[in-house]
């Protein structure tokens, strides 16, 4: 409280607080629409209007594929269009995983279904896994296959780095700088 018995409020901080801690207290395993809700919810924050506000569970024209999440990419943002014109990314796709601890990986399969989904011609050559797991090593020489073959890039997006893109929107700095971060660590290690 202010000197003056006002109450002083934060919006945006709340907000932020808000989804930080739902994302948090969100169980591994079972938890998996959960999951996908509290990291769409978080995304849309952090990017709509920027993107265009995201079409979820969207299938293939076959009805095999579901994409949990995919958001159109027409932003002149630099860092939009540095993926639109590098990976012909004019959607972003985000597949989430909320896999338990003992559970299923993020292995090569987990990688090779997102990697179908992408297409130069349609959704492009960019998407990102969001889960709290890390990627075993099979997942991660299966990304470094499908770039090399395919040039097709997925990244690995935790927990951790959808805390910090939230805390780089409310200091006011463009969150999707921790997306081109990730990039660059996959572009000097490959």
């Amino acid at each position: 409280m202010s000197r003056d018995g006002y109450t002083l409020k934060d919006d945006r901080l709340i907000t932020t607080q808000n989804l930080i801690n739902e994302l948090d207290s969100c169980q591994e395993g079972k938890a998996w629409k959960q999951y996908e809700n509290i990291c769409m919810r978080i995304l849309t924050y952090l990017f709509v209007p920027t993107l265009e506000m995201p079409r979820m569970q969207l299938r293939t024209e076959s009805g095999i594929d579901i994409r949990d999440a995919v958001f159109p990419n027409r932003s002149r943002n630099d860092n939009w269009r540095l993926i639109r014109d590098d990976y012909d990314g004019r959607y972003i796709v985000f597949e989430f995983k909320n896999y338990s601890k003992d559970g299923r990986e993020i292995d090569k399969q987990t990688i090779l279904q997102l990697g179908n989904y992408l297409k130069r011609e349609t959704i492009g050559r960019f998407g990102i896994i969001c889960s709290k797991k890390h990627p075993s090593n099979s997942g991660l020489e299966k990304r470094k296959e499908i770039f090399k073959d395919e040039r097709k890039l997925i990244l690995f997006m935790n927990n951790e780095h959808l805390k910090e893109m939230l805390m780089r929107k409310y200091n006011n700095e463009d969150p999707s700088n921790v997306i081109i971060g990730l990039i660059d660590e996959f572009n000097f290690g490959f």
